[in-house]
């Protein structure tokens, strides 16, 4: 009887020692995510995340006829929670396309078309060329489209993704320059124009 009361006293002892310490571990680990959630959030305060504003006007010929197509990409960030705590920036963007011909007409569902890593199902060959758009450095690209090869020029830079930040979808090397091999079709960026903050 007494070895049994003295191995409840041991056992109810170790019981709170273990609760105890799992308490103070989970503090600990809880500590240290919020501690690190509160670094990348202060990172991302000096990254200086501010909302940008992109604008390009194309004029584009299609079988001798030509309009004006006018891109807007607008970007902003948030930050987002991984396993409760982690933080990641992500850069969210709404994009535009009208065409105008005497009016302006919706064309945002062939908007990815202004670039050339919008679509995976879209497999561009990038080349070794490199020339200047509008103070632009770009790169050469092709792709065949219905028996016709296309060759795009376009540059990484735009439209502007803040350092560490993730963007949401698949919006790099937008196309400043392009044209199908008969001449039939022609796109070319006239009008860049980029506000931040």
């Amino acid at each position: 009887m007494k070895g049994r009361k003295l191995f409840l006293v041991i056992s109810a002892i170790a019981l709170m020692l273990a609760i105890g310490h799992i308490f103070t571990i989970g503090y600990g680990f809880g500590y240290d995510a919020i501690s690190r959630t509160e670094i990348a959030l202060e990172q991302a305060k000096q990254n200086d995340y501010k909302p940008s504003h992109l604008a390009v006007i194309y004029e584009r010929t299609v079988e001798q006829r030509s309009d004006f197509l006018h891109l807007e990409v607008d970007t902003t960030y948030r930050a987002i929670g991984r396993h409760a705590f982690h933080y990641e920036m992500i850069c969210d963007r709404e994009i535009t396309l009208r065409a105008f011909d005497g009016e302006y007409i919706d064309c945002s569902e062939i908007a990815a078309n202004c670039f050339v890593f919008a679509d995976n199902n879209r497999q561009w060959q990038i080349g070794n060329g490199q020339k200047q758009i509008i103070d632009q450095k770009c790169q050469s690209a092709t792709i065949d489209i219905d028996g016709q090869e296309y060759r795009a020029w376009y540059t990484t830079a735009l439209p502007h993704c803040a350092k560490n930040a993730r963007p949401d979808k698949m919006l790099e090397g937008l196309i400043l320059e392009a044209s199908n091999t008969d001449g039939s079709y022609t796109l070319k960026a006239k009008h860049i124009a980029q506000h931040l903050g």
